[in-house]
């Protein structure tokens, strides 16, 4: 109970106050050394696709592996969400716990993701320490460079040819603007790659897709995904082409109500999701951190469910943790 502007006000639970849960799925920055044999083996699930060698495909079905096991395990503690997004490739992740297609078709849309079909020499990413309003003029009269990733109102990430960058590189330097250009050269999320959008689709025929149990918004269009096939590959492929826009997305399902966000895995998002919403009434936490077991971190995710106002199984809650 406190007291504001001479009257007492009661202050109740998010979800008491009928706010709804979002499960949000990070991409390749997933790949934190996030522990998940815990809750493996506390649950009996395993992973749903083989992983083996090196290189982005591995990385990100291992990503799709570490994710499906955290997913599976709120959901057999009763936490499911009432809405699922992710960034980047975390949407088709989101899309495997919507129902919206099975192991084996998301691992052929991964498989579409060959980084020799897409590898791009002269172009980078470059993340920046500003947000969309900020950097829009500066890149404005440079050709060849793109917004790849809106993610907060203090980081987008860019994708330009090597020209571009060395033009807009001495413009950040100059107004100290923290920049960091990364080591990935595919072009994804930006026109670079939009010619290869028929290639993309033609390699998606064979991904069968059915209508959703859970709605998945994309970071795309801001709503939630269709239920028609054909439309359904068409916006997974765009999703490859069009900018992430995440932090129109956190905008959008905080105006459909959501009020706690749980991070299905290790990544970013908590971090965009708390500088979007900033000042407003949330909460955010992650399924799995580097600093402790999954067991334990997901314990603290029932915890702060039940504050927030979630009833469900207390068993679990109880069990000690060693």
């Amino acid at each position: 109970m406190a007291q504001q502007a001479g009257y007492l006000v009661y202050l109740r639970p998010i979800i008491t106050r009928g706010g709804k849960v979002a499960f949000v799925f990070p991409g390749l920055d997933g790949l934190a050394k996030g522990e998940v044999d815990s809750v493996s083996r506390y649950f009996g699930l395993t992973a749903p696709i083989k992983t083996e060698g090196e290189g982005l495909l591995n990385d990100a079905l291992a990503i799709f592996n570490s994710c499906s096991i955290l997913d599976n395990s709120l959901k057999k503690l009763g936490i499911y969400p009432d809405m699922n997004a992710g960034h980047s490739l975390g949407e088709w992740l989101a899309g495997y716990s919507s129902e919206l297609a099975e192991a084996s078709s998301v691992k052929d849309l991964i498989d579409v993701l060959n980084p020799k079909t897409f590898e791009l020499k002269d172009s980078k990413f470059i993340a920046i320490g500003t947000g969309l309003k900020e950097i829009t003029p500066l890149i404005a009269g440079i050709p060849n460079i793109y917004v790849s990733n809106d993610n907060c109102p203090h980081q987008v990430i860019l994708c330009g040819s090597n020209t571009a960058l060395e033009e807009l590189v001495p413009q950040l330097k100059a107004k100290q603007i923290f920049h960091q250009i990364l080591p990935f050269q595919s072009g994804f999320h930006s026109p670079f790659v939009a010619d290869k959008l028929d290639l993309i689709l033609a390699g998606m025929e064979k991904v069968q897709f059915q209508p959703t149990k859970i709605p998945l918004w994309s970071a795309t269009t801001l709503m939630p995904y269709p239920s028609d096939q054909q439309a359904i590959r068409q916006l997974s492929a765009e999703h490859l082409v069009q900018p992430v826009r995440f932090r129109e997305l956190t905008e959008k399902l905080y105006d459909e109500g959501v009020r706690f966000f749980i991070q299905v895995g290790t990544g970013g998002l908590i971090g965009f999701i708390d500088d979007t919403l900033k000042g407003k009434a949330f909460s955010t936490l992650a399924s799995s951190v580097v600093t402790r077991s999954a067991l334990a971190q997901l314990q603290r995710v029932v915890a702060a469910l039940f504050v927030e106002g979630k009833r469900w199984r207390w068993i679990f809650w109880r069990y000690k943790i060693i």
